[in-house]
């Protein structure tokens, strides 16, 4: 019996923020590359920083770009279209 893909969403829209984006951009990578190659990750991103995303891995990882608000009901929506 074959084990399910588990699946992640990540909020990394702080990522580009001073100080607090900083340690986003540090911890995630590693986090994520710990966490094995089973698991599918979605990391939320502002739409106009999908070129500076290069810190992020590759593996199993989809990017969705989002202009709503954070705790927004449009916000909610993108992530159930996700």
């Amino acid at each position: 019996m074959t084990r399910p893909l588990a699946h992640l969403a990540v909020d990394v829209r702080k990522a580009f923020d001073a100080g607090i984006g900083t340690y986003i951009r540090n911890v995630v990578p590693r986090v994520l590359d710990r966490l094995g190659s089973d698991l599918r990750v979605v990391a939320l991103v502002p739409h106009d920083q999908l070129d500076r995303c290069d810190w992020l891995p590759a593996r199993n990882l989809a990017i969705l770009a989002t202009r709503a608000a954070p705790f927004s009901v449009a916000e909610q929506a993108a992530f159930r279209r996700t």
